[in-house]
């Protein structure tokens, strides 16, 4: 009993530290310097571009912060529910150690599935802030900009999406592994 609260502490502390990290690594504002406050006048063009720009980058950090997360998280709980399925399954674990790692399995599957969501919505915010950023400048863009870059957004974001699913199911199939056999 007293191994399942140190474990479950320590469990919590290395979440919220992880968490805490991501959220306080960047504090200062997300406007680059091109896009400080300009002497002259700027066009409502130029300002929705400066709008549309910063949300592009703050997306692109707020995912980049999901998938290193997630990959935190997957890779600590593919650890913890194994030493956890491994004394569920000695002579001296038990009933309460199966709990514990149905508890843990279940948190892992919530999770992955709440990143996974996160980052197809991720992926849809970022393809309609980039088709509004080109038609606002409609005139030349097949020039400049190549539309299968868009194509390339969403490739990137399913792959994402399928190495966090992928070390979150080896984070429940290992420890099964490990508890049946």
């Amino acid at each position: 009993m007293f191994l399942t609260i140190i474990v479950d502490l320590l469990i919590i502390g290395v979440v919220i530290a992880i968490i805490v990290f991501f959220v306080r690594r960047r504090k200062e504002p997300i406007v680059t310097g091109r896009f400080k406050k300009r002497e002259g006048n700027v066009t409502d063009k130029e300002r929705m571009q400066e709008q549309i720009t910063i949300e592009l980058e703050q997306s692109a950090r707020t995912d980049a912060t999901v998938v290193r997360t997630a990959i935190g998280l997957n890779v600590l709980f593919l650890a913890v529910n194994s030493i956890i399925a491994g004394w569920a399954g000695s002579d001296d674990g038990g009933g309460a150690a199966t709990m514990i790692l149905i508890v843990l399995i279940a948190v892992v599957l919530v999770i992955n599935w709440v990143i996974s969501r996160a980052l197809a919505r991720g992926k849809d915010r970022r393809v309609k802030l980039t088709g509004a950023l080109t038609k606002l400048f409609d005139e030349g863009m097949e020039e400049i900009y190549d539309s299968s870059l868009i194509e390339g957004y969403k490739t990137r974001y399913d792959m994402f999406t399928t190495v966090v699913l992928s070390l979150g199911a080896a984070a429940v199939v290992i420890p099964l592994i490990v508890l049946f056999i």
